[in-house]
């Protein structure tokens, strides 16, 4: 369910902030709006937020937030070892699956906005 998203999404970038202070990372996060392309202004994008990292190199990026109402009650484990899920592990870090249908829109709101790196943010409740 779409508002299931949009209603925690909130909560979501929250908790973001909050787990990357507890990594040492102070990050400042901001909301945006369409993002276009400006040489190809047919191509836009809306990103969910973008964020300063100063540890990062450039130190700005976009976050892209999933919160799957199929996989709100189940552990967060158990939702990255799902076959059907849009992210995998790889070497005990989670990536974003290629061939996941969020992969294409990931990689065109970096295109549209110019940023260089995206944090795929995924919210389950337990």
């Amino acid at each position: 369910m779409r508002r299931h998203g949009t209603t925690n999404e909130p909560r979501t970038i929250q908790r973001y902030v909050h787990v990357m202070e507890h990594l040492g990372r102070s990050v400042v996060v901001f909301t945006c709006g369409l993002m276009v392309r400006p040489s190809c202004p047919w191509l836009c994008a809306t990103p969910d937020r973008v964020v300063y990292d100063p540890r990062e190199d450039p130190p700005f990026g976009l976050i892209e937030v999933r919160c799957p109402w199929s996989k709100r009650d189940d552990p967060l484990s158990t939702v990255l070892a799902s076959e059907d899920f849009c992210v995998q592990l790889n070497d005990g870090i989670p990536e974003l699956k290629v061939l996941s249908e969020y992969y294409a829109q990931v990689m065109g709101q970096m295109l549209c906005s110019g940023f260089k790196w995206t944090h795929f943010v995924v919210y389950a409740e337990k």
